[in-house]
């Protein structure tokens, strides 16, 4: 627990988290302009509190800059460390318990940039974005709006999770340039193959048609997401640790 204090409070200091947590604030910003140009927004329908932080989620996710930050984080944590034979300094403790710190400080940065983006969401809606002709002023536009938005947004969440997992792979083996190319290459693939039958359930994007919303409630769709999510990346994991440990950085 100490070494992962210690691992997570050196990420928190990085110039770079400071540059992802300011791009939370995009939310306000996003709903300034539209107050100011309706106009620029080529939207259909009005948006409730509900789809406009599902409409940020997914415009977070399309952007990629925040991934590419956490992307280019891990691999100042890994690579850089591993080449520099900085890790060496953490010999006397558990290469797993190395590996694990490092994932869950990068992780928890994410996490941490998400409620934030989310909170900003809100804030934006209720205080800029509501009064503009596309708001519905309400939390939903129904109840059949909810579970929708709510898996879709988990979808949106889950996968980002798997590209920072791809990347943080990359980060262990490859230089910052690499890793990057390597995740966005993949991310791009990926949202190819829905498109492409034969293809289409190699990821876990290619799932989302399976998805009856009328049949199924919300605990059995998010049981199915996660296990998808999960066959993808406990070999991950399990690759990345025997990796690590056959590391020599002595």
């Amino acid at each position: 627990m100490e070494f992962f204090m210690e691992e997570l409070g050196k990420v928190l200091k990085r110039k770079d988290t400071g540059l992802l947590m300011l791009l939370s604030l995009w939310p306000i910003l996003f709903s300034a302009v539209i107050r100011i140009n309706p106009s620029i927004m080529n939207y259909e329908g009005k948006l409730s509190v509900l789809g406009f932080i599902n409409l940020q989620l997914f415009v977070q996710s399309g952007v990629l800059v925040p991934l590419i930050i956490l992307i280019y984080m891990s691999s100042v944590s890994l690579y850089q460390e591993i080449e520099e034979k900085q890790i060496y300094l953490y010999k006397d403790i558990p290469r797993e318990k190395i590996l694990k710190g490092k994932y869950f400080s990068v992780y928890i940065v994410y996490f941490l940039f998400i409620l934030l983006y989310i909170a900003g969401s809100a804030i934006a809606y209720y205080f800029l974005f509501q009064g503009a002709d596309l708001a519905t002023g309400t939390f939903s536009r129904g109840k059949g709006e909810i579970l929708p938005l709510i898996y879709d947004s988990f979808q949106i969440l889950i996968g980002f999770l798997f590209y920072i997992h791809i990347g943080f792979s990359l980060s262990l083996r490859f230089p910052a340039g690499v890793s990057i190319f390597g995740t966005l290459f993949l991310y791009i693939f990926i949202k190819t193959t829905p498109s492409i039958a034969w293809a289409k359930h190699l990821t876990p994007a290619g799932f989302r048609e399976v998805m009856d919303f009328g049949g199924n409630s919300l605990l059995y769709t998010l049981i199915i997401s996660i296990a998808v999510w999960l066959i993808y990346n406990i070999p991950m994991y399990l690759a990345n640790k025997r990796y690590f440990k056959r590391i020599d950085f002595n």
